[in-house]
């Protein structure tokens, strides 16, 4: 298999342009609408830009150099970087649809970033279903900016999250992003190789996901019981030991104090165990409003 050389075209759109002989006002016709000025890249053009910075995530410059290197397009950086506002002015109806949809899915997973803007540092909020993405960059972290992004404040599904605090207030029922899990096990198991709890939880949590892709895929609605109980049980008998054998130097903490680790028994709900950090620093009046909106 092989790609034909990829060339591109250049069309060349000619306006009539007719004076009155009676009042003399000269006429032009119209062009088409992707014709935005006498030279200009098309649609096309600007839609693989667009694609290139938004979704694989290239950076301007590297983006004008792909388009030269393969297409031929001698773009400058600066038509790149301003690909992005014409285009999103044109997505306020998709985006509230998108929005909208949101809100109402039975499952959503949510979580926010630190990302600079403009030289400071913000948070982009994310709220996704595997089909539906939105984004919010804001200035804060917690309940302000989930009110801000209008989605979490009408959400009435499952919240998939890392267990920050804001994130309680919203939706109807919760769970733990098994990623974060899996990270801080990954985490336990280089810092203490000798202990096994942190690989047998591990493989328990990657069973647990192979079972419901399966179920999945087969039609089912949940996995059977049969299969999912010891699974479960075996992940709490596990983090179960991991408190009782780790360090004391580690920290046995509720769930809603840090976003961890937790191997949550739904009856007695056990606590979590979370690697040993820096003593936290003395609070001033800035670091306490900094946790308000958190």
């Amino acid at each position: 298999m092989d790609l034909p050389p990829v060339r591109p075209t250049v069309t060349e759109h000619r306006l009539q342009r007719l004076k009155c002989r009676g009042c003399r006002h000269v006429t032009t016709a119209p062009g088409p609408a992707e014709a935005t000025a006498p030279a200009c890249y098309g649609p096309n053009v600007t839609a693989l830009a667009v694609y290139l910075l938004t979704y694989q995530h290239i950076p301007v410059a590297r983006t004008a150099q792909l388009l030269e290197d393969l297409l031929g397009l001698p773009v400058s950086t600066g038509w790149v970087a301003g690909v992005l506002t014409p285009v999103a002015t044109k997505l306020d109806g998709f985006a509230q649809r998108v929005e909208r949809a949101l809100q109402l899915a039975p499952v959503a997973y949510v979580d926010e970033t630190g990302i600079p803007v403009e030289g400071k540092a913000w948070w982009l909020h994310v709220a996704c279903t595997p089909h539906l993405t939105a984004y919010l960059p804001h200035s804060q972290r917690g309940g302000e900016a989930m009110d801000d992004f209008g989605i979490l404040n009408r959400f009435h599904g499952i919240a998939v999250h890392d267990g920050l605090k804001s994130y309680q207030d919203y939706g109807r029922a919760h769970a733990r992003c098994n990623a974060h899990h899996l990270r801080e096990l990954v985490a336990a198991s280089e810092a203490f190789p000798e202990h096994t709890w942190p690989l047998i939880a591990i493989k328990t949590l990657e069973e647990l996901n192979t079972a419901a892709h399966t179920a999945r895929d087969t039609g089912l609605d949940a996995i059977p019981a049969h299969i999912v109980d010891p699974l479960i049980s075996r992940f709490v008998r596990t983090v179960n030991l991991a408190g009782k054998t780790m360090p004391s130097s580690w920290q046995a903490l509720p769930w809603s104090d840090h976003p961890r680790l937790r191997g949550e028994d739904p009856a007695k709900g056990a606590p979590v165990i979370v690697r040993p950090g820096p003593p936290p620093p003395a609070r001033g009046r800035r670091q306490r409003s900094r946790d308000r909106h958190r």
